[in-house]
């Protein structure tokens, strides 16, 4: 790094001018250089064509381009799930092939490997879009987040509630895109290599009533144009489009759109299309165990048509071909969620203490009794996070103002009878 500059009148070292020859010279330790030999150098390494071509190919590093060798298979897709999605083996199996399928159909697009094959030359890959459905708390959103941080490819969340309750439906469809231009730095290219992920996507169905709701049918139509792939515009700084906007456009032919619901409910229609082959299940007794089996087996039978009488119309759904279904989450699920995968909620909470130099202990028991009040509250993985930060609020208030504790150990007890954790003093130790 250059640490002086000075005018010197030393000759320069490349042409043996000095400053009295009229020329100003550039001096680095016991070097000189003048001014006209630095610009003979930067022009001989850089032409004015040379200089654009070599910034040209500096951008185009920075785009997102898929080929064989930086595309994970998917097994390799399948893998990274696994570190932190606990069960729902068939659905990560599912996913993983239908996300290296879109992104191969992206690296094909680009490649010259078929063009000369006639049989191959002209045939179009269509757009894998997912659609995921499952209780609440069982891993939608993770896995979606969680695919796009695999491909290392912008990512952004919507919620389809929020578009039902706009006054201007197709302008918040935009949003949808829009969010993701911003989650790619406001790169367009990037952004065209991006996943979206639209939750609660059950919430915009139709539904025949007297009153007709024709809301959710439209909003439902509002999102065909960009979940099928083509431009669509917004104004740089979202919002509205007013007559002074700057115009962003964005193709979404190679965006991979994910939706995902709970579809409440839609068991029963499958149950009524297939009664014939469910008579039994209401034989069995009534035990959460019993009614998880009995989910699985009903929504292993489901089928598009199932998915277009629950009310999502025929366009959308022939839109998101790949279907898989979560299943819910057992007790031992939960468990293992709270300390397998590299993220798990009891190793946040041990780092968050680890700060102030204090140990934190969960027992066996108390992993136990936050799973089992999670499962008994049908909330999912997303109730166990509720559970730990109520057991943790007084603990992660008084620690800092602490210096004379050295361990906090919550055990069953703790969760169970709602005690405060227990704190073991340094003094105690010793």
């Amino acid at each position: 790094m250059v640490k002086e500059l000075d005018i010197n009148d030393t000759e320069c070292i490349a042409c043996g001018k000095k400053e009295t020859d009229g020329v100003n010279l550039v001096k680095y330790k016991d070097i000189c250089i003048c001014e006209e030999c630095i610009n003979n150098l930067y022009n001989y390494l850089y032409d004015e064509e040379d200089f654009a071509s070599m910034m040209d190919s500096l951008l185009e590093e920075d785009t997102i381009e898929f080929n064989k060798k930086t595309l994970p298979t998917p097994k390799q897709i399948k893998e990274r799930l696994d570190e932190v999605v606990i069960g729902q083996e068939k659905p990560k199996i599912i996913l993983s092939v239908a996300v290296y399928n879109h992104f191969k159909r992206i690296a094909m697009e680009s490649s010259d490997k078929n063009k000369n094959d006639k049989n191959l030359k002209d045939v179009q890959i269509e757009k894998s879009n997912v659609l995921m459905l499952g209780p609440t708390g069982t891993g939608k959103t993770l896995i979606a987040k969680t695919l796009a941080e695999i491909l290392d490819v912008p990512f952004a969340i919507a919620d389809a509630t929020t578009l039902t309750e706009a006054g201007y439906v197709g302008q918040d469809v935009e949003n949808v895109v829009y969010k993701l231009y911003v989650a790619s730095n406001r790169d367009v290219k990037k952004c065209e290599r991006g996943i979206i992920y639209i939750d609660e996507i059950d919430k915009i169905r139709k539904r025949e009533s007297a009153t007709h709701d024709v809301r959710g049918e439209s909003v439902q139509q509002a999102l065909l144009k960009i979940i099928e792939g083509k431009e669509t515009e917004f104004p740089e700084i979202g919002g509205p489009i007013r007559n002074d906007s700057k115009l962003v456009t964005v193709n979404t032919k190679n965006i991979l759109f994910i939706v995902g619901g709970s579809f409440v409910g839609i068991e029963n229609i499958i149950k009524n299309r297939t009664s014939s082959s469910s008579i039994g299940f209401a034989g069995d007794l009534e035990t959460e165990e019993n009614k998880s089996d009995e989910y699985k087996k009903i929504m292993s039978k489901i089928v598009p048509t199932d998915i277009i009488s629950y009310g999502m119309i025929p366009e959308f759904i022939g839109r998101i071909p790949v279907i898989t279904v979560l299943d819910p989450l057992s007790e031992d699920d939960l468990v293992s969620i709270l300390t397998k995968p590299k993220n798990a909620l009891v190793k946040q909470y041990m780092k968050i203490l680890q700060f102030n130099d204090v140990e934190l202990k969960f027992t066996k028991d108390a992993v136990r009794e936050i799973a089992r009040e999670s499962y008994t509250l049908n909330t999912g993985a997303r109730g166990l996070k509720s559970i730990v930060e109520r057991t943790m609020l007084n603990v992660m208030y008084t620690i800092p103002s602490l210096t004379n504790v050295q361990k906090v150990i919550i055990n069953g007890e703790t969760i169970k009878q709602k005690k405060e954790p227990e704190l073991v003093l340094k003094t105690q130790t010793n």
